[in-house]
């Protein structure tokens, strides 16, 4: 068997409100583990996992400061609500 090494990972979440929204990061292999050190170094004492949603502004901001700083490439995707008039009700 001939393993082929992964140039890269990419990492999706989406959300619905207001449409579809995805975001795509993609992180070249060799800096995974870096970004995955950096990203549990954030979390509080008590989380087990980042979610924005459940996060304070000030919270966001900060975390928002840190992942800039990764060797990461985002690519943000939407789509809006087709079933949403102009006027935003359904």
């Amino acid at each position: 068997m001939t393993i082929i090494p992964v140039p890269f990972h990419a990492f999706v979440d989406e959300t619905k409100a207001l449409g579809l929204t995805m975001a795509m990061t993609v992180v070249d292999s060799r800096h995974v583990a870096e970004c995955r050190r950096l990203l549990r170094g954030q979390l509080l004492h008590h989380k087990r996992r980042l979610h924005f949603q459940q996060e304070q502004d000030r919270r966001r901001r900060q975390l928002a400061g840190v992942i800039s700083t990764l060797p990461a490439t985002v690519r943000l995707y939407r789509a809006p609500d087709a079933r949403r008039t102009p006027g935003g009700e359904r």
